[in-house]
Order: C-alpha cells, then sequence, then structure tokens
C-alpha cells in the first residue's frame, strides 16, 4: 500500500522535473525573442535609413517591409511559446499540486474560498469539514466558485437516500481513470487567468444575462444609421475619383446628429453593456473551452458521464460555438477602450448600436441553455474533486451502502493523517441502541478514532471512496461533540457549551426521523469535577441507550466501564500505550475492553513537573 503511494509520488515527481527543464527552455526562447522583435525593428530602422541614402525611396521601403515581414515572423513564433509557456505553467501547478494533497503538504495546496464555520452544524468543525488543512481543503480540486459551493453542501447536507449515493459512486467510479481528462479541464478553466488560483464565477454570467437584457430592440435604429452609414462611405468614395459632387457633406451630419443623438439618449444602456464586454470576454474564454473538450470527449465506456453531459453533447449547434460566437462580439466591444479609435470607426459605422444589437441576439440563445450547461459542468467538476481523491488514497474503496442500522468498516484510516504515521482499525455496530465507551490515556487516539470515524461517513454519504479496505454502513444522521468551545464574547463556559452541545444532540435523537443519529461524543463531561461527572456521564449514557441512535462515548472515567455489566448494548474498548526507556510507545490500535492503564502522572513526571510517588 505505502509502496503504491510512493511510485505514485516518484512518478508526480518526475513529471515536475521533466516540466520544469521545459519551463526553463521556453522561458530562454521567450526572452530571446523579446530581443529579437526589438532587434529586428532597431536594426530595420538604420538599415531602411542607410538604403534611403543609397537606393532611394523604394530601396527604404523595401527594407521596411522586409523588416515587418521578419518582425511578423518573429511576433507570431514570440507569441506562441508564450501561449506554449502559460500551457506549462498550468500544467505544472496542477502536477505539484497533485504531489502537495498526495503529502499533505498544505502550503503547496490551493486554499479554500473564505467561508465561516457553523458552530451548530452536528458535524462541521468537530471533524474538521471545511476550515484550513480540513477534507474540502484536501479534496477540493474544483475551479469554480459553485463547484467548490456545491462539494462542501454534499459534505455537510448529503442527501441520505441509497439510490443517490450509489448513482453517485457510479458517476465517480467512471471518472477516476480519467486523469487526463480531469487535468484538461482544470487547464482549460484557468487558461485566461493570470492567477492560476482564482476561482471562475459562473453566476456573474447569468446576472449579466439577465440584468442587461434589452428592453427595446435596437434593430430599427441599427437600419436606419447603417443604412445612412453605408451611403456616406459610397457618395465619399465616389466623391473621391470626382463621380459624384460632395453629397457626403449633407449625408454625413445627418448620421452624425442621429447617431450621436441616439447614443445620448440610451448612454447608460449602451455604456453598461460596453463597459460589461472585457469581463464577459474574459470570463467565457475559458468556459468554451471546457465546453468544447466535453463536446468533443467521447464517453463511450461511460454511460453514467455520458447521461450527465448530454445537455452539452447532444445540441444541434454545440454550445461552444454559441460562446465563442458571444466572445468574439464582447472582444469587439472593448475596441471602445481605444478612444481615437472608437472616434473613428463610430464615425463611419453605427459601430456602438451594431455591437450590443449582435449581442443581444446572441445572447438570447444563452440565456435559455447556459443554466443547463453550467449545471452538468458545475456538477462533473464537484464530481471530478471526489474521483482524484479516490484515486490518491491507495487504501480508497467505494462503501457499501445498507438500509438496516448496522456499520462494519474494515482498516479504516483518516486521511488528513500522513500515511507513513497512520494506523488503520476495524470497527462495528451491529444494531441501533448500540453505545460504545472508548476508555485510554491521554495521546493514545481516542479523539482521532472517532474523527476517523466521522470523516468517513461524511465521504460515503457524499458517494466518495472512502478511507478504509472495506466498509458496510446503513444511513445515519451523523451528531458529534468532539472540539466544544467556550465563548469569552458569549460569555459561555467550556461546560456550559458542552451541555448545550449534549442537549442538540439528545433532540436530535428524540426527533421524529426514519434515520437514526451515528453519535460520537468525546471526554463527556470534562469540564466539570470527576464525581459529578462520573454521575452526569452514567445518567447521559443510559439514556442514549434508549434512544433511536448508536455511538461512542469516550472517556477518561474508568468507573463507567462497568456500566457493561448492566447495560447488554453497551461495549468496552479502549486505547493503550507502553512506556520503553522513559518513553510512551502508542500504538493506536482499538483493543476490546476497558483501559488497564492511566498515563497521566507519567506525563507530567516525564516533562519534568514535580510528582508524589503514589507507590509510597
Amino acid at each position: 500500500m505505502k509502496n503504491k503511494t510512493q511510485k505514485h509520488q516518484k512518478s508526480l515527481s518526475r513529471v515536475i522535473a521533466r516540466l520544469d527543464q521545459k519551463i526553463t527552455h521556453l522561458e530562454t526562447w521567450h526572452r530571446q525573442l523579446s530581443w529579437t522583435r526589438l532587434g529586428i525593428i532597431i536594426c530595420g530602422f538604420f538599415v531602411a535609413i542607410l538604403a534611403n541614402f543609397a537606393l532611394g525611396h523604394v530601396g527604404a521601403w523595401g527594407v521596411v517591409g522586409l523588416m515587418m515581414i521578419s518582425f511578423i515572423i518573429a511576433a507570431k513564433k514570440h507569441n506562441r511559446i508564450e501561449r506554449s509557456l502559460h500551457n506549462h505553467q498550468i500544467v505544472h501547478h496542477i502536477k505539484k499540486t497533485h504531489l502537495a494533497r498526495l503529502q499533505l503538504d498544505w502550503p503547496n495546496i490551493p486554499s479554500l474560498p473564505k467561508s465561516q464555520s457553523d458552530p451548530t452544524h452536528p458535524f462541521e468543525t468537530d471533524i474538521n469539514i471545511s476550515d484550513d488543512q480540513s477534507l474540502l481543503h484536501l479534496i477540493d480540486t474544483t475551479q469554480s466558485q459553485q463547484a467548490s459551493t456545491r462539494l462542501k453542501e454534499w459534505l455537510l447536507r448529503p442527501k441520505l437516500n441509497i439510490q443517490h449515493i450509489q448513482k453517485r459512486q457510479k458517476l465517480i467510479a467512471e471518472l477516476m481513470p480519467l486523469t487526463s481528462f480531469r487535468d484538461r479541464l482544470t487547464r482549460n478553466t484557468t487558461q485566461a487567468e493570470t492567477d492560476i488560483d482564482h476561482r471562475w464565477e459562473g453566476e456573474h454570467i447569468l446576472q449579466w444575462l439577465d440584468q442587461h437584457a434589452p428592453k427595446n430592440s435596437l434593430l430599427p435604429y441599427v437600419i436606419i444609421l447603417g443604412t445612412l452609414s453605408i451611403l456616406n462611405i459610397i457618395t465619399g468614395l465616389l466623391y473621391t475619383f470626382d463621380l459624384l459632387p460632395p453629397i457626403w457633406q449633407t449625408t454625413w451630419p445627418i448620421y452624425f446628429i442621429g447617431y450621436f443623438g441616439l447614443y445620448a439618449f440610451k448612454t447608460k444602456e449602451l455604456g453598461a453593456l460596453l463597459r460589461e464586454s472585457y469581463h464577459l470576454e474574459r470570463t467565457l474564454t475559458p468556459f468554451a473551452a471546457v465546453l468544447n473538450q466535453i463536446e468533443q470527449y467521447h464517453f463511450s465506456n461511460q454511460p453514467h458521464l455520458k447521461n450527465l453531459c448530454e445537455p452539452i453533447q447532444n445540441n444541434t449547434v454545440r454550445p461552444s460555438n454559441h460562446l465563442k460566437k458571444l466572445i468574439r462580439i464582447a472582444g469587439a466591444g472593448r475596441w471602445q477602450q481605444g478612444q481615437l479609435l472608437w472616434v473613428l470607426l463610430n464615425a463611419l459605422i453605427p459601430w456602438d448600436l451594431f455591437f450590443p444589437h449582435q449581442l443581444n441576439r446572441c445572447k438570447t440563445h444563452v440565456r435559455d441553455h447556459l443554466p443547463a450547461w453550467l449545471e452538468a459542468w458545475y456538477e462533473l467538476e464537484a464530481l471530478s474533486a471526489l474521483a482524484h481523491f479516490g484515486n490518491t488514497q491507495t487504501a480508497g474503496t467505494f462503501p457499501e451502502m445498507t438500509e438496516e442500522p448496522y456499520f462494519e468498516g474494515h482498516q479504516l484510516g483518516h486521511p488528513l493523517i500522513p500515511q507513513h504515521e497512520r494506523v488503520h482499525n476495524d470497527f462495528t455496530f451491529n444494531k441501533q441502541g448500540d453505545v460504545v465507551i472508548i476508555t485510554g490515556s491521554n495521546m493514545a487516539g481516542k479523539s482521532t478514532f472517532l474523527r476517523t470515524l466521522g470523516i468517513n461517513l461524511t465521504l460515503a454519504y457524499a458517494g466518495a471512496p472512502v478511507l478504509a479496505t472495506a466498509l458496510q454502513t446503513g444511513l445515519f444522521r451523523l451528531f458529534t461533540c468532539i472540539k466544544v468551545s467556550d465563548s469569552v464574547i458569549d460569555g459561555i463556559s467550556y461546560f456550559y457549551a458542552e451541555v448545550r452541545r449534549l442537549k442538540a444532540l439528545l433532540a436530535e435523537l428524540n426527533t421524529d426521523h426514519p434515520l437514526p443519529v451515528f453519535f460520537l461524543i468525546d471526554e463527556i463531561f470534562r469540564g466539570t469535577n470527576n464525581r459529578e461527572r462520573f454521575i452526569g456521564s452514567r445518567s447521559y449514557i443510559q439514556a442514549l441507550t434508549q434512544h433511536h441512535g448508536l455511538g461512542i462515548v469516550s472517556t477518561h472515567d474508568l468507573e463507567l466501564v462497568h456500566l457493561e455489566k448492566e447495560f447488554p448494548n453497551i461495549r468496552n474498548f479502549h486505547f493503550r500505550e507502553t512506556i520503553e526507556n522513559n518513553k510512551m510507545i502508542f500504538d493506536y490500535k482499538l483493543h476490546p475492553g476497558p483501559c488497564p492503564t492511566t498515563n497521566a502522572l507519567t506525563i507530567m513526571r516525564l516533562e519534568g513537573l514535580p510528582v508524589e510517588d503514589s507507590t509510597q
């Protein structure tokens, strides 16, 4: 298992090394061609001057012509090198990020969009789903903001339906072998961005389409002013060749007054449309590349993916063509940014009316179909993130879902622990009402084990592979009480915060719901004294056995292990440690029965604190 991961890491490292060499070579070419272009202009200028003295104007213009041809050839070559360099840098970033995710190298994993965790959520904070260095941080390879949000929703608010989960499993299973396809999706999304980690925002396009929907058609104005424009050009040309009197001197002022008067009347509507053209072109360019990739891909052995991408693939006119047309028109609208060119262009033709008219025509079709295209892409991106996670977890497997309140996991591991440190455990719940009490010393692995169960359940319900050799589970409402915090601002003590959290769990257990609760409670009532903790814990655990759920309670209170004798559905497990050469050694393996040892005094003694000899 570890050898397989090491091979994967070495393979990625070799690819990254080759890309480094290629990028260095392209950067050298890029610099040389920049100097070459400058050299062509400077040399051409001086040679043209010399040719003018030696050969006259004809020779000088010949040199200028050769200089322009040479400059154009060098510029085209330079642009090709620049595009190739940018693409290689994107691929390098993608591969480097893959390696970082495999190694849990958090600084080199792109950060998540800024969001606030919900402290009242049943499990988000406790099992580290969405903060920095969290599960979402590890698996979120999406490039669009909406796909990232969707992936987070799958983890935090899963649709607890077996058919729905199994359908998503099939989609992810089909995507997992398509590594090149997934990487190319990422590359296409980031190709127009100078900041590779920038997230694509699709909702801006939908808002733009609605916000700038035309109130009235511009077609009548385009026809009238376009006719005048053509008349101006024709009469002007005929006048130049002395074939007509200067009629243009009459028609052009009419055109000028009519056009710029109408422009002034509609300046607010047209101005907003034109100002958005640059942003629209920049946003649509990567999306058009993504659609083009999906259109051309033959999902011959992936029927579920083919069905998902049907809105993009099954069109009489390819969606990418519509977007490319929209991009061309939006790009033409940017000519307004060059003021001199804009004045000259509009003096000849009604460009600022013709451009919005064409944009609105193209926009009408796109507006009707864009939501379906975006929906398919967001779904595909979120699924690709889970597929990539499945590829990087060498022990990953798809869980088997069952209708029964049953849980059986073999070799369960925690994906946020480096593989060389990760310890796997087996665990089983047989029926509803089961409560497991886990005892163990400090740092022995109790909290990590609870989080391991919770995070694998979260992955299972999202349809993703889990970190286990096998997992069979029913549908549960997951609820945890692991990382409770006090609040100075709200005036809430740690103990009171824990009481409120445990009260919320009881309320969830008492809710009339077809699915049982899977609860995980770490160090119950740790915020109070020994006597009251024991009394409160005993009563609470007894109540847990009588409600609609099953779960685990970890504790340092060894007196609670005797509950196993009173209640048949309570079982004891523990984590242990050994002392070797004045060092504590933890195996992090789950063992049946109550914990036979404690280590608080040992930890204090090893750290140099004064401790009385309890044997005296």
